[in-house]
């Protein structure tokens, strides 16, 4: 698949990583799209749709060909671009649906739905040492470690018959490192839940703006593909890539607008209607069940009608009643989102000037403001290849 700026690999690896064969779409009349997804924290999808014509060959005999009968069978992306050829996204893919149908015009369609290395976290429960004992909760211990020690008895170095091959965790935050140590839970446990959903809590909380202190930055993870059978669970301050803020004077400083040429389709969202201001949370104290209820001020006197209740079962055996943990529980905040399709041009290429999770600096609608590049659409057809961007603008709109 070749672009003007840019061309795509493809290869199908036995489920141990093994290259079988590149993908070679030539093996079909007509080759459909590919759309890759992937969202920060999230578990990100490949879909591949290849047509045969009115005689295509047996999606069987093409699943044996590439040995896709067996299930997680692994696909690896490459973008290259010039003398660069990088694995799109930092992951693989793994195959867990194969689909072959007969569209109205009578062509034949296989499609393949594949999901990235996140995937992975979402086929573990928390188990283990973390039960609903105070004696085996964390205590005032940052989230940032609670994470990669969820990661490591569960799934990585440290969880032993329970290990997945090859995985291990980073818990290097590099510069910021030290700014995230205020990011402390007490009192907080984990017993027998979805991995991936625990992991996607305590970022969470990271990421809520923080009445008493505005200077904390959020902590984001991902699960890094070394090889196709080789991972790496890595935590990330601040931004999933790189600070490329053009407010911030950065060297790599990048200011986005529709009107400067580098976004398309430019749409500017704020959304409440998700909102909640205040939390009522049973936890428990010393095995008593007890309530209590945390508020949002700030935001609740900002309207007459800014009160948005809801209730939480928090993860908590916390045996200090003035630290309650019950009361960090995630608030949902409003969303505000800028949405654009990126112009991928040679003073403006995708994995050179700009990647996926990067923090930039957005001109909207007149409007300069912050944004993480939270989500990316890849799509590419035999005419094209389109980037869509989701960014996340600064928590500080929030209040």
């Amino acid at each position: 698949m070749i672009y003007p700026n840019a061309k795509y690999e493809i290869y199908v690896c036995d489920n141990y990583g093994n290259i079988v064969a590149p993908f070679n779409i030539v093996d079909f009349n007509l080759f459909v799209e590919v759309m890759i997804q992937r969202s920060v924290n999230e578990i990100g999808s490949c879909y591949i749709k290849l047509s045969g014509g009115s005689n295509s060959t047996s999606v069987l005999t093409f699943m044996s060909r590439y040995n896709l009968l067996k299930k997680d069978t692994i696909l690896q992306i490459y973008r290259i671009v010039g003398s660069k050829k990088s694995l799109l996204l930092d992951t693989v893919w793994f195959v867990r649906t194969i689909e072959q149908y007969r569209e109205a015009t009578g062509s034949f369609i296989v499609k393949i739905t594949a999901y990235d290395t996140n995937y992975l976290l979402a086929s573990r429960l928390t188990s283990g040492q973390f039960n609903n004992s105070p004696t085996t909760a964390y205590t005032n211990t940052q989230i940032s470690t609670i994470m990669s020690s969820l990661v490591s008895s569960n799934i990585g170095s440290g969880s032993n018959t329970r290990r997945m091959a090859s995985f291990s965790e980073s818990v290097d935050l590099g510069n910021y490192g030290y700014l995230v140590e205020h990011y402390t839970a007490t009192g907080i446990s984990y017993p027998y839940v979805n991995l991936l959903s625990a992991l996607q809590e305590l970022s969470q909380l990271t990421q809520t703006p923080s009445q008493a202190n505005e200077d904390l930055f959020p902590v984001f993870f991902d699960t890094v593909s070394v090889t196709s059978n080789s991972f790496i669970f890595q935590l990330f301050a601040n931004q999933r890539g790189e600070d490329r803020r053009y407010t911030n004077g950065s060297r790599k400083g990048l200011l986005l607008s529709d009107t400067l040429g580098q976004l398309q389709r430019l749409r500017f969202e704020a959304d409440w209607q998700d909102e909640k201001t205040s939390v009522t949370a049973l936890y428990r104290e010393n095995n008593v069940a007890l309530i209590a209820t945390n508020r949002d001020e700030r935001r609740i006197a900002n309207s007459p009608f800014s009160v948005r209740e809801t209730f939480v079962t928090a993860r908590t055996n916390d045996v200090n009643s003035a630290t309650i943990n019950a009361l960090r529980e995630p608030i949902n905040f409003p969303k505000y989102t800028v949405y654009a399709t990126i112009q991928d041009v040679p003073a403006f290429l995708f994995g050179v000037d700009w990647n996926y999770g990067d923090y930039v600096t957005v001109n909207a609608f007149g409007t300069q403001v912050d944004a993480r590049i939270h989500a990316i659409t890849i799509t590419l057809t035999n005419k094209a290849e389109q980037i869509d961007v989701n960014m996340q603008v600064s928590e500080s709109l929030a209040y």
